[in-house]
């Protein structure tokens, strides 16, 4: 049985743009909950984009939740190594619950919980 300390508010698959996005949010309103990553912060951006690839849209538009554009190139593009830096540099300064090397291998709902599988055994999180 889990008990209540045990269960999680949410749990985030995979942290990406979006993942670490919705993490802050869920920080913002004191919500418990971990971001898991089956490899690293931003995988698919080092291993599935090519070396030339840039992000398609304006610097000063590629922002995270909470964060304001700095730098000297408003209307430039970054590259996918660069988006990975600013992922990474995110999650970091706001101390984003993210646990790497962390796939989940099967996802159940059952008694009002969801129930997620992972390498050193299970999590729980509350269904809303």
């Amino acid at each position: 049985m889990t008990s209540a300390t045990d269960i999680l508010d949410a749990v985030v698959i995979g942290a990406g743009w979006a993942g670490l996005g919705v993490s802050h949010a869920l920080m913002q309103r004191g919500l418990r909950h971990r971001v898991l990553e089956r490899h690293r912060i931003g995988e698919t951006w080092r291993t599935q984009r090519w070396d030339s690839f840039r992000i398609n849209t304006a610097n000063i538009q590629t922002v995270m939740p909470g964060d304001s554009y700095v730098g000297s190139d408003p209307d430039g593009a970054m590259t996918s190594g660069e988006f990975v830096a600013m992922l990474e540099d995110y999650a970091r300064r706001h101390a984003l619950p993210v646990e790497t090397g962390t796939p989940v291998t099967d996802l159940v709902a059952s008694d009002g919980l969801y129930r997620l599988t992972i390498p050193r055994g299970s999590l729980c999180a509350r269904m809303w």
